[in-house]
C-alpha cells in the first residue's frame, strides 16, 4: 500500500474506485472484490452503478446493508482490534503467506515483501444499502476451498447463497489469483461469457 495512515477507512477505498471509473472514463466494468475488497466493491457499487457491469467477489468479505466488516471477525478479535483503534497503531498485522495458501518459497518471500498493516478503521464502516440500480448488478461469489483460512469464509458463502447469488469454487488458497492464477481467469472469462450470453437477444 503506498499510504498508510490510521485515517484511512472503507470510504477512502471506495472514493479511490469512484475516482478511477470517473476519470479514465471506465464503463462497462466488471468489478472484482478480493478478501477485505469485497467490501470496497459493496460500498462502491451503489455510486457507480451506472458505471459497472457486474460484481465478482473472491473469497471475499460481504455484509448485509447496516454491518461491518467486524461483524465477520469473533469476538477476541474484535476486542483487540478496537483497543487498537484507540491507540497509536490501529492497524492489522498482515497474515503470513502460508496463512492465504501461497506454499512456493519464491511467491511466499514476494508476497511477503509486498505486504504491509491494514487500517483497521476500513472494517468499523456501516455498509450503505444497495440502490435499485446496483441491485440489479449481476454478481458471482467465488469461494476458495484450501488453505488454512477457508473455513473463515464458509458464513459468507451461506449469506450470499440465502441471497440467491451464483457461487463457483476453486480448490487453492486465498490468494487464489496468485495460486491458480490460470483456473481464476477461466472462471472469470466463463462470468463474461455468461454476461455476453444473457444480453444477446433471444
Amino acid at each position: 500500500m503506498h499510504r498508510l495512515d490510521g485515517s484511512i477507512d472503507l470510504s477512502t477505498h471506495v472514493m479511490d474506485i469512484e475516482n478511477l471509473l470517473f476519470f479514465e472514463d471506465l464503463s462497462e466494468v466488471i468489478l472484482v472484490g478480493h478478501s477485505y475488497a469485497g467490501l470496497v466493491g459493496q460500498a462502491a457499487a451503489p455510486r457507480i452503478a451506472a458505471r459497472l457491469r457486474s460484481l465478482v467477489y473472491l473469497d471475499a468479505y460481504i455484509v448485509p446493508a447496516g454491518g461491518r466488516g467486524f461483524d465477520l471477525w469473533d469476538e477476541e478479535r474484535v476486542t483487540a482490534a478496537r483497543k487498537a483503534l484507540d491507540g497509536p497503531d490501529p492497524y492489522r498485522e498482515p497474515l503470513p503467506p502460508a496463512a492465504l495458501g501461497i506454499d512456493n518459497p519464491d511467491l511466499a518471500n514476494h508476497v511477503a515483501a509486498r505486504m504491509t498493516p491494514h487500517p483497521l478503521a476500513t472494517y468499523d464502516e456501516v455498509m450503505p444499502a444497495d440502490t435499485p440500480e446496483s441491485a440489479a448488478l449481476p454478481r458471482l461469489f467465488i469461494r476458495c476451498t484450501g488453505g488454512p483460512i477457508a473455513h473463515l469464509f464458509a458464513p459468507v458463502e451461506e449469506q450470499v447463497r440465502a441471497w440467491g447469488w451464483p457461487v463457483e469454487s476453486l480448490d487453492t488458497g486465498h490468494d487464489a489469483m496468485l495460486t491458480e492464477p490460470a483456473a481464476l481467469t477461466e472462471m472469470l472469462l466463463s462470468h463474461v461469457d455468461a454476461l455476453n450470453s444473457s444480453a444477446r437477444p433471444q
